[in-house]
């Protein structure tokens, strides 16, 4: 993990900031008792998390995020999502977040981009583009919003 912090220093050895900013990312990510731990023994989901904690460790003013939840059971998603979201929002910092689980990207998104299949978009506020019928014309599948939270359904 400390990889992430090599475009951050000028020495080839870390310094004492940057270790103890890397334990706090492993140590809030669940990831203190695999510091010793080789990468190929880590889990789907430890490297995950590895992987995010070393970007955040970087601290970029973008990050770009392809579908970072993955390989997490339910209990780290939602744990992980909440640790990327607060430090993003902690640095003033943006994400450009891939994300094919429609009520997440409404839970999260301030904005959103709709890649169409015949290579047109649209990009605007996420809660006025992020609709129900909206979503059903791109994803070709009828959706339907469901529950006080408005979460989206589809038939099966």
């Amino acid at each position: 993990m400390l990889s992430g912090s090599y475009a951050l220093t000028t020495s080839y050895w870390e310094d004492q900031d940057h270790l103890h900013a890397a334990e706090a990312l492993l140590k809030s990510l669940g990831l203190s008792d695999n510091v010793n731990q080789a990468v190929s023994e880590l889990s789907g989901g430890e490297l995950r998390r590895a992987e995010i904690a070393r970007l955040m460790l970087q601290n970029p003013n973008v990050m770009l995020l392809d579908e970072p939840l993955n390989h997490l059971d339910l209990h780290q998603q939602k744990a992980t999502q909440d640790i990327l979201l607060n430090h993003l929002a902690a640095h003033n910092n943006a994400a450009l977040w891939v994300e094919h689980d429609l009520n997440r990207a409404r839970a999260i998104a301030s904005h959103a981009v709709l890649l169409k299949g015949d290579g047109s978009w649209q990009v605007g506020k996420a809660g006025d583009l992020l609709t129900a019928a909206n979503l059903s014309q791109l994803l070709n599948t009828p959706l339907q919003s469901i529950g006080e939270q408005d979460y989206l359904s589809v038939s099966y």
